[in-house]
């Protein structure tokens, strides 16, 4: 009987410890639980400048090491056409926004076909100033990611992640296969609870980015 009783104990501390689900909570997904955590301090109300200022410091420390945590787990995407993941996306945290964690992607997308861009000629050449110091003109696709939710619906759309340098070619501007992406840091923030996972793409019929510099 002892031991029976013994057995049923276990088996309610697992359950326990399982319900808890750690630091990160029990909400899956690329973000787990910071999200809604964010959301909460936002949410709180601080009878006193030095309880706001206790919940702050205590908020901080909690979603640092939530984010810690998710810090080199694979993450669960998808592509659009004309992509391709070529090393899994995880990715770490850089740094703290006062309770919103900044992270950086590692991992690699990259163009898997040649992708003409859709740029005006005109926008692709530029006369070279007086003493013959030419013009370069830099042509970059923006790469767009959803949050999607675990139906496929989109929680939240950011329009420009990365981008996916061009070789311009005076009359179009081609991306060449296997470019890969130059994703940017990205702040997790509240509002996007219940984002299971990310998809990056590009939208063709988007004008593409041109930038002016001079020769070196």
């Amino acid at each position: 009987m002892k031991t029976l009783s013994k057995l049923m104990l276990l088996c309610l501390v697992a359950l326990t410890v399982a319900s808890c689900g750690g630091a990160g909570g029990s909400a899956s997904g690329p973000f787990g639980n910071i999200p809604a955590e964010i959301q909460k301090y936002q949410d709180a109300d601080s009878s006193s400048p030095d309880d706001y200022k206790k919940k702050k410091k205590a908020t901080i420390e909690k979603i640092e090491k939530m984010a810690n945590e998710l810090s080199g787990k694979e993450l669960d995407v998808e592509v659009g056409e004309g992509l391709k993941i070529d090393k899994p996306l995880t990715f770490q945290l850089e740094s703290m926004n006062v309770v919103r964690p900044v992270v950086k992607f590692e991992g690699s997308i990259v163009a898997a076909e040649d992708l003409t861009l859709n740029v005006d000629p005109k926008d692709l050449y530029a006369a070279p100033l007086l003493g013959g110091t030419e013009i370069v003109i830099t042509v970059k696709m923006p790469v767009s990611m959803d949050c999607l939710a675990a139906d496929g619906s989109v929680i939240k759309t950011y329009g420009d992640v990365g981008t996916l340098k061009a070789e311009n070619l005076k009359t179009s501007a081609v991306v060449k296969a296997g470019t890969e992406v130059e994703l940017r840091t990205f702040c997790i923030v509240e509002g996007l609870e219940g984002t299971q996972k990310l998809r990056f793409y590009i939208d063709p019929d988007k004008t593409a980015y041109t930038s002016r510099g001079l020769a070196q």
